[in-house]
């Protein structure tokens, strides 16, 4: 949270906001990969438990210089220092009060329940309906990499379109590639990595233009209260992801379980055609209704600037007094 907190305060631009946190999305994508490499090498080592040793001995230390980088040499503007909220629970109640903030609390559950939905569902998939359990790294890992390489993409399409567009584009393109999911069967390797390299490109801007545009929504709470609350706005998305994982796994396991699902066996009919659902219609329900319900959100491109100008208007106010 802090790290995210950070990165909305680096710049009040709203083009350069998606430079940053494209930057971060990239740098995750590539320590994503360098994870499946490492899963692979787990899986072909002759003494798995030494080298898991030594690379979690790597990656620790690693990871502790990198965070030290982060937190001592990039500084918070002098300009928002001290300028926190006083009281946490009044801080909670600005931000259920934002109007922007919740329609994206909303959009952003919906959507993170419909991503962990495939995300959990997909290695049971491949194991039972696509026939082949070995093909879930390639197919996860395929969709980290398209996601990866289209970042410069969405960064050009982010200076010509409106950030709230590109996510309602992305988000019902994201729909309709999972929906298509229903029609893998068993042996379909071209349909099936091909929808997981088309996933992985228009996911994009829920990766590089959603937290642009969250960083956007705290400017209007900084309008409203004169305070900087990007800890708090942040803490407030990530209750909601970690509440829509804990949703989407609950989901997956009843269906299952009422489905007769049994580990390690030949699946029946109604355990397959509910991994299908599962695996696309539900999601394909949940991203619709995201892109429906995003249709209303009000802070566009014209509207933060119009904010970012009573915000200097403001700062310039009391520094006169």
């Amino acid at each position: 949270m802090p790290h995210e907190a950070l990165g909305a305060e680096l710049s009040r631009d709203y083009h350069e906001r998606n430079r940053v946190f494209g930057a971060k999305r990239a740098l995750f994508g590539v320590g994503a990969l360098l994870v499946f490499g490492a899963l692979s090498l787990l899986s072909e080592a002759s003494e798995p438990r030494a080298v898991a040793l030594r690379l979690a001995g790597v990656a620790g230390i690693v990871t502790a210089l990198l965070l030290f980088v982060s937190g001592f040499a990039v500084r918070e503007p002098a300009a928002h220092q001290g300028r926190g909220a006083a009281r946490p629970f009044a801080a909670v109640k600005d931000v259920l009060a934002n109007p922007h903030a919740r329609r994206l609390l909303s959009v952003s559950f919906l959507q993170q329940v419909a991503t962990a939905t495939v995300t959990t569902v997909a290695a049971y998939h491949t194991q039972y309906v696509f026939g082949d359990a070995g093909a879930f790294p390639l197919l996860i890992g395929t969709f980290f990499l398209a996601s990866l390489v289209t970042i410069p993409l969405w960064l050009r399409l982010g200076r010509r379109f409106d950030k709230k567009a590109l996510l309602v584009a992305s988000m019902a393109a994201v729909g309709v590639i999972v929906g298509a999911m229903a029609a893998v069967g068993e042996g379909d390797h071209l349909l099936l990595f091909t929808l997981a390299a088309a996933g992985g490109a228009v996911s994009g801007a829920l990766d590089v233009i959603m937290p642009s545009l969250q960083a956007d929504v705290i400017d209007f709470d900084e309008l409203r209260t004169g305070e900087r609350k990007e800890g708090v706005y942040f803490a407030a998305w990530h209750l909601a992801e970690k509440t829509a994982l804990g949703v989407a796994a609950a989901v997956t396991g009843v269906a299952l379980a009422a489905s007769g699902f049994v580990p390690n066996q030949p699946q029946g009919e109604a355990t397959l055609l509910t991994l299908r659902v599962l695996l696309s219609l539900f999601p394909l329900g949940l991203y619709a209704a995201g892109s429906f319900l995003f249709l209303g959100f009000g802070l566009d491109r014209a509207a933060h600037a119009q904010v970012q100008r009573e915000i200097a208007a403001t700062r310039g106010c009391a520094a006169a007094a």
